[in-house]
């Protein structure tokens, strides 16, 4: 990292998370990813952070789980990926996990990939602004955002 000028990197569980796995697995493995990044995130804090893996195939378990690894583990955000299953990000079943990130007021990290029943590999631009928006702020002219320390009841 010293020698390519990165002071901080932000880890997260890679491409496609826990999204293919049935539901009961997809908690416990987004648990357990967690648990591992903290570990090594508390191994040298100075230098990593990390975005939680976040079980998508359960609602009220993604909400929970964005929840105890903002608030337990000191996470800054998640990591997202555009579908779950046969369900893209901005279905309705995601909108307790997004009012969870805005009640902390955390960022997020999508990760587009292409699914096995993509009909196209070619990767899209969007024209218009993020249905996300809502509930993830935008940082200030600082590039920061609200702590998340601040807002853990």
């Amino acid at each position: 990292m010293d020698d390519q000028g990165i002071d901080v990197a932000v880890l997260s569980l890679s491409s496609p998370g826990v999204q293919d796995l049935p539901e009961t697995g997809a908690v416990a493995v987004a648990r357990e990813a967690n648990d591992q990044l903290a570990a090594i995130v508390a191994s040298r804090p100075d230098r990593f952070q990390a975005f939680a893996a976040i079980p998508t195939q359960s609602p009220a378990a993604a909400a929970a789980e964005l929840e105890r690894a903002v608030c337990e583990l000191g996470f800054p955000g998640a990591m997202l990926y555009g579908r779950t299953g046969d369900k893209l990000a901005d279905h309705p079943d995601n909108d307790e996990l997004y009012a969870m990130a805005e009640r902390l007021a955390v960022r997020r990290c999508t990760s587009t990939r292409r699914h096995r029943s993509s009909p196209s590999s070619t990767p899209t631009t969007p024209t218009s602004p993020s249905p996300w928006a809502p509930y993830w702020p935008e940082p200030d002219s600082a590039g920061t955002t609200t702590s998340a320390s601040s807002t853990c009841a």
